[in-house]
């Protein structure tokens, strides 16, 4: 009986620990994040280095929309997305203090200043007009799958050499400066599957990456900071929210009028 015992209790022990191995999301916390795109606003306090002009503090110029090309398109990124960037590879991160790393474009950046002589200007991105793109590497850690998607799941860090235009009086102004900017986040940033701050959400691109759930969707948490240390040039953002409901009424009344005065003036013309 004794010996019996012995075995009983050794096969079982051996069962629960392959049982442990073998079950995805116990023992190993494993994480993925899919491909996708991180949408971006720009926050006060960031600032661009332009050479003999000095730091022109900046703010950002909303898209509208942005084509994200495949069978997503063009798509309505709400009235704060200013930078967006491109995740382009699958992470899969295998255990707690593990960490993945994914290749990045920097594929919008528009923002605005006042120079010292120069009046209003414009950032932009120089692969805009076929330019070299702006590219580098996140890193993702995950410190453990939280109980839910709206928990912090772990830091990431990313680096991006930034090749942008400073342009005079718009978005398609002259250019007068041509310059680079390797920029890199200034501490880890938490991120988590969901956001509960109300980001702007479009399927395919920044939410239901698997197609299925959110349980592989990416999200920022708070505010991200990116340096360029010589130079001073400074970008704060965080993940573009959707606009308060009474904004949202203020767009949509916005909208109506500038349709119903469009109606008005084809009528008078016919």
């Amino acid at each position: 009986m004794i010996l019996r015992s012995i075995k009983n209790a050794a096969f079982f022990g051996i069962v629960g620990v392959l049982s442990i191995v073998a079950t995805p999301g116990v023992g190993r916390a494993s994480s993925v994040v899919n491909m996708g795109w991180d949408l971006f606003g720009t926050l006060p306090g960031s600032a661009v280095t332009i050479p003999n002009v000095g730091t022109v503090p900046l703010t950002g110029v909303p898209l509208g929309t942005f084509n994200f090309g495949g069978n997503i398109g063009p798509q309505l990124t709400g009235p704060f997305t200013d930078t967006i960037v491109h995740r382009l590879d699958n992470v899969n991160i295998d255990g707690v203090g593990g960490s993945g790393m994914t290749r990045l474009t920097m594929e919008a950046l528009h923002l605005t200043g006042t120079a010292p002589g120069l009046g209003t200007i414009f950032v932009t991105l120089q692969s805009e007009r076929g330019g070299p793109a702006s590219t580098g590497t996140m890193t993702i850690t995950n410190t453990g799958e939280p109980p839910t998607l709206t928990t912090p799941h772990g830091t990431f860090t990313s680096t991006i050499n930034v090749f942008f235009d400073v342009r005079i009086g718009s978005v398609i102004g002259n250019i007068i400066v041509s310059d680079s900017h390797p920029i890199t986040t200034i501490t880890a940033t938490p991120w988590a599957h969901q956001s509960v701050t109300g980001p702007w959400e479009i399927p395919g691109v920044n939410t239901f990456l698997n197609g299925i759930d959110r349980t592989t969707d990416f999200f920022p948490i708070g505010v991200v900071g990116e340096i360029h240390p010589p130079s001073g040039t400074l970008h704060l953002v965080q993940a573009a929210p959707v606009p308060e409901p009474t904004s949202l009424v203020l767009l949509c009344m916005g909208a109506l009028g500038t349709g119903a005065y469009a109606w008005r003036c084809r009528r008078r013309v016919a």
